[in-house]
């Protein structure tokens, strides 16, 4: 239990730096102190086993794995290095956030999710950093989030490897919605071609009146 102190693992200038689970899995019961994963090029991918971490910071350009589901009070940054989600979900509380450095991702089989609760219409709200920004007509109370890496496939095409779930208390008419991804979740994808499509009830359908943007957004 880090109990609210900072925890930095390895040197962000040395291939130094591991951690080795025996058994039981880390966690922090304060709402204060982060989990830094450091080293360079040389140190080996770490495997994080969390429960609950108020915040995580990546400074490996190797990355890192998740072992386990994990919750997260306030923020995960990814300065340097991709976090493989491996199947596992990451829960951020209904303040925290994720942040990204371009070509430095979230990614695998696996979520990042999170639930807030809109009193008055979205305005270009950017939930959580999580890529997915809206604006919506009126307030839509109870709203859950969720982002995933896993290929979408529909009638021989495929998806880029980026997804959002998005699940409103009020029925809203969404007036902007802007996907966001890197460049390296184009899973051979031409950004050019990119249309945006929808899921209802296992059907797949496109949406009309989109605009592709050749910007990429970590």
């Amino acid at each position: 239990n880090q109990n609210g102190y900072h925890l930095i693992i390895g040197n962000t200038g040395m291939a130094t730096g591991a951690v080795s689970y025996t058994s039981g899995y880390l966690s922090n019961s304060a709402s204060s102190g982060y989990l830094y994963l450091n080293g360079n090029g040389s140190a080996g991918v770490y495997t994080l086993k969390a429960d609950t971490l108020n915040g995580f910071g990546m400074f490996n350009p190797n990355g890192a794995t998740l072992g386990t589901n994990v919750y997260i009070r306030t923020g995960a940054t990814l300065s340097s290095g991709d976090m493989n989600l491996n199947g596992n979900t990451m829960t951020l509380s209904s303040t925290a956030f994720i942040s990204e450095t371009a070509g430095q991702n979230f990614k695998g089989n696996g979520t990042i999710r999170t639930t807030r609760n809109y009193t008055t219409a979205l305005s270009n709200n950017n939930i959580a950093g999580m890529g997915l920004l809206l604006s919506t007509g009126s307030a839509t109370g109870t709203t859950t989030i969720v982002r995933g890496h896993a290929v979408q496939t529909n009638s021989g095409k495929s998806s880029i490897a980026r997804y959002y779930d998005v699940t409103v208390q009020n029925a809203v008419t969404a007036t902007k919605m802007e996907l966001n991804y890197d460049s390296t979740e184009l899973n051979g994808n031409v950004r050019g071609r990119l249309r945006i499509n929808r899921n209802i009830g296992g059907t797949w359908s496109s949406i009309t009146g989109c605009s592709p943007t050749v910007v990429n957004s970590a």
